[in-house]
């Protein structure tokens, strides 16, 4: 498997990609995993993509801790002539509008921003009335499954529609 990074400044970037290889190493600990940074960032994404499949042994499925450099990594595909979802699959982060520019359509995971800046504010707003301690808020992300993975059990790619796909 491949993984795409940000920055090792960046907190979110950080907590993504502990959240995946958490997560790896309970659903296949035996997985190994290879990484490049793609910045968060589209080109970077093309270099980190091409860093992990211009190899003899290439990663099967990719995830990219953002939708930008996972977008980098498919247009690397397309630059190396590998085939997306059919010789690999491609995972962003985000749900931004770039997963629905790219062809085929990036499955992601999708990331409440909105609700996230409502609850920012509110923690704010609550801090400063009462000057105390704000608490951690934890928001549901979902996976929404497009066109850029497949199932390699089975020879069709998986496309499953999700309730507020516009394009399921």
């Amino acid at each position: 498997m491949g993984l795409v990074t940000g920055s090792p400044r960046h907190g979110a970037a950080v907590a993504r990609r502990a959240g995946f290889l958490e997560r790896i190493a309970i659903i296949a600990p035996d997985a190994v995993i290879t990484e490049a940074n793609g910045n968060f960032e589209f080109e970077a994404g093309i270099a980190a993509g091409r860093q992990l499949l211009d190899v003899a042994d290439r990663p099967t499925a990719i995830f990219a801790t953002n939708d930008d450099s996972a977008a980098g990594v498919m247009t690397a595909c397309t630059q190396l002539g590998i085939a997306v979802p059919d010789a690999v699959s491609i995972c962003g982060f985000d749900d931004n509008f770039v997963a629905k520019r790219v062809w085929p359509y990036l499955t992601t995971v999708y990331q409440p921003i909105a609700e996230l800046a409502r609850q920012a504010a509110n923690l704010l707003l609550d801090r400063r009335a009462d000057n105390r301690e704000t608490a951690n808020v934890l928001l549901a992300h979902r996976m929404v499954e497009r066109d850029t993975i497949r199932d390699l059990r089975v020879s069709e790619k998986v496309r499953r529609p999700v309730k507020g796909d516009d394009d399921a």
